[in-house]
């Protein structure tokens, strides 16, 4: 029998005829048995039937010679139609991941655009945090689920960044950002920060710390930084703000909550300092007070703060900020309490678990940063800001493009647009290479 499209088979339980044994080589089996036999999804029992009437098995052929009755099977399915079969498979595995690639570019974005515009912050602040396949290849994590996330697409990285405005101003935070855990900071860093100036972008420090911490913690860097010459600092949680040398913003606190804040710390047992620009001021020097050096803080000096605080003759003594030190299970015990009696009279904040900052009722970095940007007349659009704690929230708030470091808190990541790597990692310079150097 001689068909391309029926293969009949008969055999039978009492007699049979011996079948001839060919072996045919591989190269003059028709095109479409060849492709049928290296499919990796054929499903067996398409492999049965041949066409010239030829079960192959391998590349040994059985000649199919009529077989004696009773039993006969017919098999509707040769080569061609089993070719269109796979070829439907493999078209449908390639119609889903085109429906799984289009969901995720447009639906992703979508929810994105959505969210920033119900919470009120800018679209690309979100986007990239939302769909984390848009962000930057260079600021990829080190945990390896958010690398997989972020090696889906990483071709894709300059989507969510060329919508950004151009950066002008780079403010950044010194604890966790600039300075590595072991309060040092990176040769590296040190380079992105000399190159981002070299390019003609104003790079300004916004810390916690003192302009004399500063100079400390950052050596020549941070001469350089607090000079006169340079486009200013952001100082004190932005209580105080210099332009150049020039002090053009500067918050206190009344002596009133200065005092009810020290009484409350005397009656806990609570540490307690006070600063005066540049300088450090407590009662009594104990371990916890003497501690602050190791974050490149200068020496506390021992006063009589009360008599400091309350006395009105001197416009010098004035309080900009206090903070209580402990253990942080004490910290987070008393501030609820703190809160809930300072009121609106005052804000409080923290840069990290053992110190729990009083300052003036609304002060904050934020507020720092956006008091220097209308001096230097730079829009808020073109700031980058780089922080990884609470008292960084406002500035990354405000700022156009906003960088979380990987040390940060989840509920800062939250706020900011993008997210690098670590302060051991060489973080903050990552970002500055990525959006002001333009180095992936």
């Amino acid at each position: 029998m001689h068909s391309c499209a029926f293969l009949t088979c008969q055999c039978s339980h009492t007699s049979h005829q011996k079948l001839k044994r060919t072996r045919v080589p591989h190269k003059l089996l028709p095109l479409s048995h060849r492709l049928l036999q290296k499919s990796p999804i054929l499903p067996s029992w398409l492999a049965i039937a041949s066409t010239h009437s030829y079960n192959y098995h391998g590349d040994l052929l059985y000649g199919s010679h009529t077989l004696p009755k009773p039993r006969t099977y017919t098999y509707i399915l040769n080569a061609q139609v089993r070719l269109v079969i796979i070829l439907m498979h493999y078209f449908s595995f390639a119609l889903f991941l085109c429906v799984s690639m289009a969901t995720n570019v447009l639906l992703f974005p979508l929810a994105s655009a959505a969210a920033a515009a119900t919470r009120r912050i800018p679209r690309h602040a979100i986007l990239p945090t939302t769909a984390a396949f848009l962000r930057p290849f260079s600021l990829r994590p080190s945990n390896p689920i958010e690398l997989f996330a972020f090696s889906l697409s990483a071709s894709s990285s300059t989507t969510a960044t060329s919508s950004l405005s151009p950066i002008h101003l780079v403010a950044s935070d010194v604890d966790g950002t600039l300075l590595t855990s072991r309060h040092t900071v990176s040769s590296r860093t040190v380079a992105a920060i000399r190159s981002v100036q070299q390019k003609g972008i104003r790079f300004i420090v916004a810390t916690g710390k003192s302009r004399g911490g500063v100079r400390i913690a950052l050596g020549k860097l941070g001469e350089e930084l607090t000079s006169s010459s340079a486009p200013g600092g952001v100082y004190l949680q932005g209580l105080i703000v210099y332009k150049g040398g020039e002090v053009v913003y500067e918050r206190t606190l009344e002596a009133a909550v200065a005092l009810d804040v020290m009484a409350i710390a005397r009656k806990k047992g609570i540490s307690l300092i006070a600063f005066n620009g540049d300088r450090i001021l407590c009662e009594k020097m104990d371990e916890s007070i003497a501690s602050v050096t190791a974050q490149h803080e200068p020496m506390p000096e021992v006063v009589p703060l009360e008599d400091f605080i309350s006395s009105p003759s001197s416009s010098t003594n004035k309080i900009h900020k206090l903070i209580l030190l402990g253990r942080p299970s004490v910290i987070d015990s008393i501030r609820p309490s703190l809160a809930s009696y300072l009121g609106p009279r005052a804000t409080l904040t923290q840069a990290q678990g053992d110190m729990l900052e009083v300052l003036p009722p609304g002060g904050s970095k934020g507020l720092g940063v956006q008091k220097l940007l209308e001096a230097l007349k730079v829009d808020k659009a073109n700031l980058l800001a780089i922080g990884d704690q609470e008292n960084d929230l406002e500035m990354l708030k405000m700022a156009g493009t906003a960088v979380a470091m990987g040390n940060a808190p989840q509920h800062v990541k939250a706020v900011a647009g993008f997210q690098t790597r670590s302060n051991d990692e060489d973080g903050a310079a990552r970002a500055f290479e990525r959006f002001c150097l333009d180095i992936r």
